[in-house]
């Protein structure tokens, strides 16, 4: 996976990730594996130049055509809809 977002620092960032993955019946669990760059810092912002800083998102979901989705992001905690076609 790929990604380009604004951090919480008001920064453009990019990501690139790999996705392991467990299922239990309905549930879905896992973690994204990769990098991103866009903080100054590996853990929070002091201001300077950019670096490429490790990334690991645990995530769980419900395994249906239209799932909630819930991610640990450091600090964040984030909620998004996965949709199946």
């Amino acid at each position: 996976m790929a990604a380009r977002f604004t951090n919480s620092y008001n920064r453009e960032s990019y990501a690139v990730m790999r996705k392991f993955d467990w299922h239990a019946k309905d549930l879905e669990a896992g973690v994204f594996v990769g990098a991103v760059r866009g903080y100054t810092t590996c853990f929070g912002d002091d201001g300077s130049n950019t670096n490429t800083c490790p990334l690991v998102v645990p995530y769980v979901t419900y395994d249906a055509p239209v799932a909630p989705m819930l991610f640990l992001m450091g600090e964040a905690v984030a909620v998004s809809v996965r949709v199946q076609f």
